[in-house]
């Protein structure tokens, strides 16, 4: 029996000129981003190549630290005329004055530290080591320690000496900031996951409801649970619908792999992962979400009735919807962003758009994703218990609490419609030929 409704359930959704007309719009509407973002990409690297050279304001700094003053007049013969300019700076103070600049100044910049026995070149981690500064600080260090052994560098042996010398280095990681500017590959992933998400739940849970609603205002359903338990109807409804949505996802899912190959971005990210954990968190969402919509669409009678019933639902959905989409990106690291990852609801969006930046752990995720299907064990046996003491409920919208305290109901008799028995299984034949009998009296 539950087969023969999530079939039912199935060929319901997936008949539908709404559900196949969404589902183009929404894989054309993915493809297009992935022209948009060819467009915006080419864009941006368009503009950085046809910027003008760095002003006299804006040229590269070494930032001198104290203890290493005494190398200044030997970096200033390396340097010998080239725009760099020497920064004296306080003993360990490379860092700071790194990070400082680096958000004032789109420049290179590096910092030298250490001792000078042993000198050590400070840079971010985003500044390739054979940039163009480091050799002025080679040419300085290996100057003094030749003038320390007594001997004169003329200028023509500056540039063969500067390369018999490595000065180890050291990064600096720059403090986190917008995602969305330092990582819009991330971005782009993870907004298209969102919208993913959001409309794949949306469509399931609104789908339950105005099912579960029709079938009470037809009462078809007092058919129905003639011959099969209340919880097996709502989880064959569920089951089936889920399935038609998964069905759509994965299709969403190819279109998004596409769009990522036609914005030239798809060598540059490690994205089958990803997708394996959308299509988790898809399912994961729909099951959540499902559960709480099923509960309160069975607490009414009428059509009308489900928009206000379900709204609160969807329109909460929106939350962890825009907080994945601007909190995460901008408070990566806050411990609001991490700890709404592992509540049931927030997580499929939190989580998975982490995981588009790149900053959850795998440890993190399967935790996640443990809590809720915990919840969705609890949401479920909920939605359960509601589904069967209000079902059956006609007339005046029944409150939450009366449908979990109050008795069920029990479904009326109905052993023949037209000569076919409900006992045979022949659910959508008894459905048909009940809706033709009502139409006509």
């Amino acid at each position: 029996m539950l087969r023969l409704i999530i079939q039912r359930e199935m060929r319901a959704l997936a008949a539908t000129k709404s559900f196949i007309i969404s589902t183009v719009v929404f894989a054309l509407l993915i493809l297009g981003g992935g022209f948009l973002g060819q467009f915006l990409l080419h864009k941006d690297s368009d503009d950085n190549s046809s910027q003008a050279p760095q002003s006299v304001t804006e040229q590269p700094v070494i930032f001198v630290e104290k203890q290493m003053e005494p190398l200044t007049p030997y970096l200033e013969q390396a340097i010998n005329g080239a725009h760099i300019t020497l920064t004296p700076i306080a003993e360990n103070g490379s860092e700071k004055a790194i990070i400082e600049w680096s958000k004032k100044s789109g420049s290179d910049a590096i910092g030298l530290s250490g001792t000078l026995d042993q000198p050590v070149i400070v840079h971010e981690s985003s500044l390739s080591s054979n940039n163009k500064l480091t050799p002025y600080v080679e040419l300085g260090a290996v100057a003094r320690l030749m003038a320390d052994k007594g001997a004169t560098v003329s200028a023509q042996n500056y540039q063969d000496l500067a390369y018999q010398i490595n000065i180890p280095e050291r990064e600096v990681v720059l403090p986190s900031t917008n995602l969305m500017a330092a990582n819009p590959v991330g971005y782009f992933v993870g907004m298209a996951g969102g919208m993913i998400l959001i409309y794949s739940i949306i469509l399931g849970m609104n789908t339950v409801a105005l099912g579960i609603v029709e079938e009470k205002s037809s009462r078809i359903v007092e058919i129905l649970l003639s011959t099969v338990r209340s919880r097996t109807l709502l989880l064959g409804k569920i089951l089936g619908i889920g399935i038609v949505v998964l069905s759509q996802v994965t299709l969403l899912v190819l279109c998004a792999v596409a769009a990522l190959n036609i914005a030239g971005v798809w060598t540059q990210i490690s994205i089958s992962g990803y997708l394996i954990e959308i299509i988790i968190w898809v399912i994961l969402g729909f099951f959540c979400y499902a559960s709480i919509t099923a509960a309160l669409a069975s607490l009414v009678s009428r059509a009308e009735e489900v928009s206000s019933a379900v709204s609160p639902v969807t329109l909460f959905l929106f939350v962890p919807f825009y907080l994945a989409l601007y909190f995460v990106p901008n408070s990566p690291d806050s411990i609001w962003t991490k700890g709404m990852s592992f509540i049931p609801g927030f997580a499929p969006f939190i989580m998975a758009n982490r995981s588009a930046y790149g900053i959850s752990t795998t440890t993190e995720v399967i935790i996640s994703m443990a809590i809720s299907v915990v919840a969705i064990f609890l949401l479920a046996a909920f939605a359960g218990r509601v589904y069967s003491h209000s079902v059956l409920h006609m007339g005046k919208r029944m409150s939450l609490r009366k449908a979990l305290f109050s008795p069920k109901a029990a479904p009326k008799e109905v052993p023949t419609v037209a000569g076919t028995s409900v006992l045979n299984g022949q659910v959508g034949q008894v459905k048909t030929e009940f809706h033709e009998r009502t139409s006509t009296s």
